[in-house]
């Protein structure tokens, strides 16, 4: 069984893949950064006025892919 793991913050990403570690999985993938961004508009309240860029917002995530040994016996 795979489960993925996904944080947005490094530390608490690698406590958790130690606790699921410590259950019986492994790590199948390494721990990667997965980054995504968007730019943001403000939209006017007037149909005139045009909409202004106004930044962009971007977002980490953490995430690893984590599957259960086999067990013997």
């Amino acid at each position: 069984m795979r489960t993925t793991l996904k944080s947005m913050r490094l530390p608490e990403l690698v406590q958790r893949c130690r606790d699921m570690e410590a259950r019986g999985f492994e790590c199948v993938s390494p721990i990667e950064r997965v980054y995504s961004a968007r730019k943001d508009f403000y939209a006017p309240t007037r149909k005139q006025d045009k909409a202004k860029y106004v930044g962009l917002k971007e977002h980490v995530i953490w995430r690893c892919v984590m599957e259960r040994k086999e067990r013997v016996g």
